[in-house]
């Protein structure tokens, strides 16, 4: 069976904390105090948090400053007793340590209290990476040198316990004199579907191995700040039993056009399958998203009343809390979309998923396949692609499959939707037959073979394509595997 290693990311409060340990004291009856007095008084478990992000923040842009430095040669690399070069990698967490200090001085000075051992070696492994990863564009000049605007606290695995109430402890500080044990925040989920309490239940039985947890304070535009937890967890998922491989292509029209075939065959079944957004789904969005609207005109009614002589800063209250809404439907949406794909996969008898590798596709090359398209059509069918966040889909499809034990093949998606699924035929341009009738994908939804005449739905047609190229990856690795 093979291991897997994913992550689970869910909103937690602090359930053994009391609200004034929260936020701290209050300015007035009745009102709370600023975030930033808040902050400075470190009273409250808030402001221990906000510092502790703070400080590993600043200390981390400070080690890829001085990482930089000695890659390029402006700064002589620490050595060793024997006389070689410290690696990079251990760099990081002695500068977070103070074991090595650059400067002069630690590079990580905190404002509040010191963090454990295990949170400074999880927040090294995230600089690392990070550094690792972007290095080679920032010496091609391609992009400027990485700096971590909020970075988030992470817990190594050693720190981390997940209870049989299916809550998290995460140990932040270390214990102080004359104390046995070290100070623990608990935090428990607000929301979690019946996939993630599975897995929260595989890590309480030892099933699941327990990863690193990060822990962030998310705030962006329009939403409300809320504790967000990532919880990393490697464990085995017993292989998917089926001879099916099923061919996934998320379209303009249908959310998601689903072919199949058989792996040792190889003939496509005639049979196929469309996964949509619910309509309740939908309707709800439409809804949000004309409140929003007509608050932002102004010319809502509440309770039979105008709006007229209400304030700036009200609508805008209203307007952020309506942003809010949305993105909790369009989460809602995908999960429910990439559960009914997995689900059709597995009723289907199928162990392989091919999906399409969006390594080089953009929106602006989507908008290409409507060449007869008016602007706004074209507009719609964009804004369409971003409200529903196709990357996220395609992630939550992966993470789904792999999770259910189906093997996921990428394949490419060049003319997926321009190629007859048939005989092969690419058609660049719309054309027109011996009998007058337009030839390719001639609209959203029409396409027709010039060549053999076939003609299918876009979304189907294009699916069959992804299936026949899964096909295509599945033999090329048994021939590699074998020779």
């Amino acid at each position: 069976m093979p291991k897997i290693t994913r992550a689970l990311r869910f909103e937690v409060y602090f359930p053994d904390v009391r609200r004034a340990d929260l936020f701290g004291e209050r300015e007035e009856e009745g009102r709370p105090a600023s975030k930033a007095k808040r902050a400075s008084d470190g009273a409250s478990l808030y402001a221990q948090l906000w510092a502790m992000s703070n400080d590993l923040t600043r200390a981390a842009n400070q080690v890829m400053t001085h990482l930089w430095a000695i890659k390029m040669g402006a700064l002589p690399a620490p050595m060793k007793a024997e006389g070689k070069r410290r690696p990079l990698q251990s760099l990081v967490y002695q500068g977070l340590t103070g074991s090595w200090q650059p400067a002069g001085k630690p590079l990580y000075d905190p404002q509040g209290d010191r963090v454990g051992s295990n949170v400074l070696l999880g927040a090294a492994s995230t600089i690392w990476t990070r550094f690792s990863t972007d290095f080679r564009d920032v010496a091609m000049g391609k992009q400027s040198l990485s700096t971590f605007r909020s970075l988030p606290i992470t817990v190594a695995s050693a720190a981390v316990e997940v209870r049989d109430d299916l809550s998290v402890v995460l140990t932040l500080w270390p214990a102080e004199k004359g104390e046995r044990r070290a100070k623990r925040v608990r935090v428990r989920y607000r929301k979690i579907d019946a996939s993630q309490r599975t897995i929260l239940r595989h890590l309480t039985n030892g099933t699941y191995k327990t990863g690193d947890a990060r822990l962030a304070w998310v705030a962006p535009k329009g939403r409300k700040g809320r504790w967000m937890l990532s919880l990393s967890w490697t464990g085995e998922v017993e292989d998917a039993k089926g001879e099916a491989v099923v061919g996934v292509h998320l379209g303009m029209i249908n959310t998601v056009s689903l072919a199949f075939a058989d792996a040792t065959t190889g003939k496509v079944a005639t049979r196929s399958e469309v996964v949509r957004i619910p309509e309740t789904v939908t309707r709800a969005w439409n809804r949000v998203e004309r409140e929003r609207r007509d608050r932002l005109r102004g010319g809502a009614i509440e309770n039979g009343n105008a709006r007229a002589g209400r304030g700036r800063d009200r609508k805008l209250r209203a307007v952020d809390a309506s942003a809010h809404q949305l993105a909790d439907i369009v989460d809602t949406a995908l999960k429910q979309v990439a559960a009914r794909v997995v689900a059709a996969a597995k009723c289907q008898g199928a162990s392989v998923l091919a999906l399409e590798d969006l390594a080089h596709w953009s929106v602006a090359k989507a908008m290409d396949e409507l060449p007869d398209g008016t602007n706004a059509q074209r507009a719609k069918r964009r804004r369409w692609y971003l409200r529903w966040h196709q990357g996220a889909l395609r992630e939550l499809i992966t993470c789904a499959a792999e999770g259910a034990g189906l093997k996921v093949v990428k394949v490419s998606a060049s003319n997926d939707s321009r190629e007859c699924s048939k005989c092969g035929v690419v058609h660049k341009t719309v054309g027109v037959n011996d009998t007058g009738l337009p030839t390719g994908r001639y609209s959203v939804e029409g396409f027709r073979c010039g060549s053999c005449g076939h003609v299918a739905h876009a979304d189907r047609n294009a699916a069959v394509n992804v299936v026949q190229r899964g096909l295509k990856a599945l033999a090329l690795a048994q021939v590699v595997e074998t020779g």
